[in-house]
């Protein structure tokens, strides 16, 4: 099973906002506040960005965290 785990418009420049817990507070509001690019108006131009094969059902959602130092350097991980 192909899982969408996370989506970009493809011609807009993206920036990262970390994402570190079920839709994205301690309050679980999945309101990201920093959106500023995606609309109601420009939704059907979401493509599949990181495709993965899962071994079940998903219960959760994608955590993603900016500028994380790893031993092959900084990298934004998913």
């Amino acid at each position: 099973m192909a899982a969408l785990v996370a989506a970009a418009f493809a011609a807009t420049p993206v920036f990262a906002y970390d994402w570190i817990q079920f839709n994205g507070d301690s309050a679980h509001r999945g309101n990201n506040t920093a959106e500023t690019i995606l609309a109601a108006g420009n939704v059907a131009g979401l493509v599949q960005r990181y495709p993965v094969t899962l071994p079940g059902t998903a219960d959760s959602t994608p955590v993603f965290l900016e500028g994380v130092p790893t031993p092959a350097g900084v990298k934004d991980l998913l």
